[in-house]
């Protein structure tokens, strides 16, 4: 080949079969090299523009495959597989919009295509166009009835839509076909607590725990919808549970800790505070709760000191400049804790457009 090509730069069987010889051994880079060669002396190959578009998206070049397939197209020749790898790429880089316009021309010519309606559906959720997105799931669910995954989307399209009770009727569906089907149940449970139904939810759990009882999430997720049912000492019990699996969990100290404040217990929650922010927990939120402690405790140093912490990270943190004004205050230094007072209420009037 290589010697047919010194003779003939321009030999296309040669170039041909040099572009075969290096995408069989894997030489991406230098096989495109070749067939843009190819390309560049016969304008009209299609198969060489599809085999150079082909190793473009293998290599990620994206832009330049889009170019390649979009020269192919011009060729008028037969189109549906182009198409369909040209919405695959605009959804790949983002484009949802003209992936969107790919899957409907490859439904206005095969409307039947269950994978174009599929991949429609997902370029419409990444559009934030839920209800468009849930009808396409429902139209493809109505050829694909047992299509589990499809139904899961379709369910996840109906929430974001805000149509929650067909949301829950869908979840309940998928979980009634296989009461193992973790996603489905850890989505119901999340849904019925958002909706107040804090005992369904709870059951919903329990089955989750029964299947992942190594899942400490399941347990926070769990013990989160406890405080809202009112049953605190379980939310401890559920926290404690969750710390048998994962000791170090840092959502789960950090909950403890501002639960164990809730309930008037300081020395308690600065030690979980101590263990949360040992196991890596460091927001501003724990800051804040060590603070509002040590405002408790009458150390109004360590409360000023965790309140200034969070200001230097976030200047404009209301309930910081609260808490620091109310332990200057307390420590008889009025004219420090005005200007904290002050500066809540230029916050607040600047959220509200008020002067």
């Amino acid at each position: 080949m290589d010697r047919a090509l010194e003779l003939e730069p321009g030999n296309i069987k040669a170039l041909c079969d040099k572009a075969a010889a290096l995408i069989a051994l894997g030489k991406l880079h230098e096989a495109a090299d070749v067939l843009r060669k190819l390309v560049e002396v016969d304008s009209t190959d299609t198969k060489a523009l599809l085999d150079l578009a082909d190793v473009l998206e293998q290599m990620q070049e994206y832009d330049e495959a889009l170019e390649v397939d979009g020269k192919y197209l011009q060729s008028g020749a037969p189109s549906s597989g182009v198409i369909r790898k040209l919405s695959v790429i605009y959804l790949i880089k983002g484009n949802y919009d003209e992936a969107l316009a790919g899957y409907d021309m490859l439904l206005a010519i095969n409307p039947m295509d269950l994978t174009a309606v599929r991949q429609r559906a997902e370029v419409l959720w990444y559009l934030g166009r839920y209800s468009e997105a849930a009808t396409a799931y429902e139209n493809l669910l109505n050829k694909r009835t047992n299509d589990d995954f499809s139904r899961y989307l379709y369910a996840s399209a109906l929430a974001n839509a805000g149509r929650t009770d067909e949301t829950a009727e869908e979840f309940a569906r998928l979980v009634a076909t296989n009461a193992n089907n973790t996603a489905a149940l850890f989505a119901l449970a999340d849904l019925l607590c958002r909706a107040g139904k804090y005992r369904e939810s709870a059951r919903c759990y329990d089955k989750l725990i029964g299947l992942c009882p190594k899942n400490s999430l399941v347990h926070l997720q769990k013990a989160l919808m406890l405080v809202k049912l009112g049953s605190i000492p379980s939310f401890f019990e559920e926290c404690e549970a969750a710390l048998i699996v994962d000791p170090k969990n840092p959502y789960v100290l950090s909950g403890l800790a501002f639960m164990q404040m809730l309930c008037n217990r300081p020395v308690e929650a600065l030690a979980q505070l101590e263990r949360a922010e040992r196991a890596g927990a460091a927001d501003l939120d724990l800051l804040y709760c060590r603070g509002l402690i040590c405002l408790l405790q009458n150390r109004f140093n360590l409360a000023v000191l965790a309140a200034e912490q969070i200001l230097e990270k976030h200047p404009n943190h209301t309930p910081a400049w609260h808490l620091k004004g109310r332990a200057l205050e307390a420590a008889g230094d009025l004219r420090g804790a005005v200007d904290c007072f002050t500066r809540v209420m230029d916050l607040a009037n600047a959220e509200t457009g008020e002067y």
